[in-house]
């Protein structure tokens, strides 16, 4: 069918065949099974100090809002993370260091953020980064270097209130889009979508 025949055919920007569903189960609809991962009120999902890659998930956040950084996620380390929706994930904070990354905070100096058919949607920031914040300046090395690296990755409807509707990108980092989307992030200081801050001192 021409249907199918979609769902195979080949993206000229990756030369790969598109995931129209992500992740690839839906247990409701199709019997298949897979990880779905609900916050505990005052809890975020995942808080890791070493490197971690998560696969096949869905990791909603609605339940509660974090008093800090990262919503859902809290990575000290580099983050992979390979056909997965994180939704709803909310933080809060009443200083310049809190309430950033409504969905995932990465911290350390040297860390990276690897996403392959991802989606972060719905995710809050009371302060930057609606979906993805991180350090900005470390104690032992002026300016954090991170590499970001998003591949198939869909950003939509992730909201912050001081900056960066979506990623808040800051320190010595580098930012590679590939076939991604970015779709209704708001910032309600007007500092945009995406701010990328070189040597920040947040």
């Amino acid at each position: 069918s021409q249907a199918k025949a979609r769902e195979t055919e080949e993206d000229p920007l990756t030369g790969k065949a598109p995931r129209r569903v992500r992740p690839d189960f839906d247990s409701a609809a199709t019997g298949k099974t897979g990880t779905y991962i609900v916050a505990a009120a005052g809890h975020r999902i995942f808080n890791t100090t070493a490197s971690t890659t998560l696969k096949d998930m869905v990791l909603d956040g609605s339940a509660t809002a974090i008093d800090g950084n990262g919503g859902v996620i809290f990575s000290g380390a580099s983050l992979t993370l390979d056909n997965v929706i994180v939704r709803g994930g909310s933080v809060t904070g009443s200083t310049v260091s809190a309430g950033n990354g409504g969905a995932v905070y990465l911290g350390g100096s040297a860390t990276g953020l690897t996403f392959t058919d991802v989606t972060l949607e719905g995710n809050t920031a009371s302060n930057k980064g609606g979906a993805v914040a991180m350090l900005c300046k470390s104690d032992l090395e002026p300016y954090a270097g991170h590499t970001l690296a998003f591949t198939r990755v869909l950003l939509r409807g992730n909201a912050s209130a001081l900056g960066a509707g979506a990623i808040d990108i800051c320190g010595n980092s580098s930012l590679n889009l590939t076939a991604s989307t970015l779709s209704a992030n708001s910032s309600g200081s007007g500092a945009g979508a995406v701010t990328y801050v070189q040597g920040s001192k947040a």
